[in-house]
């Protein structure tokens, strides 16, 4: 037993206080498996190490410290998962991502830290994007690196974009009033979580419309029209209220002769089929005029009164003319107007959608019962299945975008009393987001409440407006925030534009969308951009739309000669003009000398007095833009 013990090299043990070689090698703690890259170290040391001379005075390096590899080593040692492998093929993650959903997709993206670096790959991003972010593709195939400025997007924000899709709109305003009202003094910090997470959310969607503008904007190709420019004047057709007409009826001495209109005689009949008819047609006739007859004994002698007298030719077109009106106003005049407005299911109105209704949060609210107004303030028929605040509208070249701020207020104002406009500004600056924003961008606080009036249409006290043109319906009107350059001021369409150069903007229809459907945009400038072409002045009768208190609708047409001037304007690339400029232009103005001389000033580039001017919509498409002088003189 000892010589067997003895003769086995492990458990040998010299004479000389040796250590036996397998006693040489690093231990491996107890219930723990060693990392891939030790493996390969201790592959290498299966063999016996050779015994240490007794003479030999060295210091001992531990163990574990001689068979340690560098970490790039084992990193690059380390097998990759094939699954991971997989995942990292485009066209393989295109077909995941198609059959996933966002809950889905953000579980594997947070599995390892390779996962989460897929959004710092540009083709994997662009991926995640496509699938998650509505119009980044199209936006993507036709942008050009080299013009392009990036808007940082991380993973995070991602997630709180698709978060802020599934936030209905009115909970921002909802929550605004809450805060303001004060309904719970005792959960500020509560209100403050709250407060702080719809600002995150605004700020994620803002980040996302300033990335797909940045986009759409680098692109080389021009822009395409707008579906709803090609067709614009026969929508507006169809939609314009038909204006009451005064139909003059002819004297009511006029009579015209009767007309006599003689019945036609039945062909005759053969003879065999006539004398069976007519004994029954006899026999038909005296049993019904019995009764008749038996009267006829009392009135013998009475005479059959005349037919009554047709009605005059006068009164008949009295009549026509009458109805012609009425059928005529029916389309515009609301029906509850003539106390025949059928039951209809109430409305609950809170205080908070009554407060909220005129703020621009409030998308598609639906219009007062009482309000005469509604031919002038409809909701716009340019993509009317689209909200404002879709993310689809931030990938046209045409439309201004909208972004998204959180600030509860109940003044929207450049007074400093609020001072709410300054609050929107920090809360861009401290996103980063505000030197990404271009000239024209309209910001939406979907925290402003307007106080509620009691002369506002559509009152709880059920009152009736004077007219449709009257003062409480030209303030019930949405607000906007729109950055000019320099700050953000406040814009209610269809006001004026509060820019000083309206011709940098991408397109004449750059807010539409944000206007009513009836209004036409209005700018002020001091003249146009020169034009090389000739114009050609021409003397016509239009048609103008005047304010009526009279009229159903509130307006009414009036005819009066203006002179018209007819240029190309021609568009390059390197112009401070939008593309969307481009086209013929026709500027309308008094038919006088003085008008005429303003339209040539005008077109030649000559700087005069700030002037009103109207984009005539009913008259724009197809490459031409109907410009009308309203005001000559402006103070400013």
């Amino acid at each position: 037993m000892d010589v067997a013990l003895s003769s086995h090299p492990a458990l040998h043990f010299s004479s000389q206080g040796e250590d036996p070689p397998a006693l040489q090698r690093p231990a491996v703690p107890p219930h723990r498996l060693p990392s891939f890259g030790l493996h390969s170290a201790l592959d290498g040391m299966n063999s016996p190490l050779p015994p240490k001379s007794v003479g030999t005075t060295s210091t001992t390096i531990p163990p574990r410290a001689q068979v340690r590899a560098p970490s790039s080593i084992m990193t690059s040692m380390t097998p990759e998962p094939a699954l991971l492998t997989a995942v990292k093929h485009p066209k393989i993650f295109v077909s995941l991502l198609a059959q996933s959903s966002w809950r889905a997709c953000w579980a594997l993206l947070n599995t390892c830290r390779d996962c989460r670096d897929f959004f710092s790959w540009p083709e994997l991003k662009d991926v995640i994007l496509s699938r998650f972010v509505p119009g980044y593709s199209k936006c993507v195939r036709i942008s050009d690196p080299l013009r392009l400025q990036n808007v940082p997007v991380t993973l995070a924000d991602l997630n709180l974009l698709v978060i802020s899709q599934g936030v209905i709109i009115h909970r921002y305003p909802m929550h605004a009033l809450t805060c303001l009202s004060g309904l719970l003094p005792d959960a500020d910090q509560v209100e403050q979580q709250r407060t702080l997470k719809l600002v995150t959310l605004t700020q994620a969607h803002s980040r996302f419309v300033l990335l797909l503008q940045a986009l759409a904007h680098s692109s080389n190709s021009p822009p395409p029209p707008e579906p709803e420019e090609i067709d614009w004047p026969l929508r507006l057709a169809m939609q314009l209220p038909k204006l009451r007409q005064l139909n003059f009826p002819a004297p009511l001495s006029y009579v015209p002769p009767p007309v006599v209109v003689r019945e036609p005689t039945p062909p005759p009949r053969s003879g065999r089929r006539r004398r069976g008819t007519d004994s029954l047609r006899t026999d038909r006739t005296r049993s019904l005029s019995r009764p008749a007859s038996a009267l006829s004994m009392f009135r013998s002698g009475s005479k059959v009164p005349p037919p009554p007298a047709s009605e005059p030719r006068s009164l008949k077109h009295y009549s026509l003319g009458w109805r012609h009106t009425l059928s005529q106003t029916s389309g515009s005049t609301s029906d509850d107007e003539w106390g025949r407005k059928p039951l209809e299911r109430p409305h609950r109105r809170f205080a908070s959608v009554n407060l909220s209704r005129d703020s621009s949060s409030s998308s598609s609210s639906p219009s007062p019962p009482f309000s005469r107004d509604s031919t002038l303030e409809i909701s716009s028929p340019i993509r009317r299945d689209i909200s404002h605040h879709d993310l689809g509208l931030a990938t046209s070249r045409s439309r201004a975008p909208i972004l998204r701020v959180f600030v509860p207020c109940s003044k929207l104002d450049l007074s400093g009393d609020s001072g709410s406009i300054a609050l929107c500004e920090d809360q861009l600056y401290d996103s980063g987001l505000w030197s990404h924003l271009s000239t024209g961008d309209i910001v939406c606080n979907l925290g402003f409440v307007p106080p509620h009036t009691p002369d506002e249409p559509g009152s709880s006290d059920g009152s009736l407006p004077d007219s449709a043109g009257s003062e409480p319906a030209l303030q019930n009107r949405r607000t906007w925030l729109l950055f000019n350059g320099e700050s953000l001021v406040p814009f209610s369409p269809p006001e004026p534009l509060p820019l000083r150069n309206v011709f940098i903007l991408p397109s004449p229809f750059y807010y539409t969308h944000i206007m009513p459907s009836l209004a036409n945009p209005v700018f002020i400038v001091r003249c146009f951009p020169p034009c090389d072409d000739i114009p050609q002045l021409t003397l016509v009768s239009s048609s103008t739309k005047v304010r009526s208190p009279h009229s159903p609708t509130g307006y009414a047409l009036v005819k009066k000669p203006m002179w018209t001037a007819r240029v190309w304007k021609q568009v390059a690339q390197d112009d401070e003009i939008g593309l969307g400029w481009q086209g013929e232009w026709v500027l309308e103005g008094e038919g006088t000398r003085e008008g005429q001389k303003v339209l040539i000033d005008c077109l030649r580039g000559v700087r005069g007095p700030l002037r009103e001017w109207h984009l005539v919509r009913e008259k724009s498409g197809e490459d031409r833009l109907w410009f009308r002088c309203v005001s000559f003189f402006l103070r400013r």
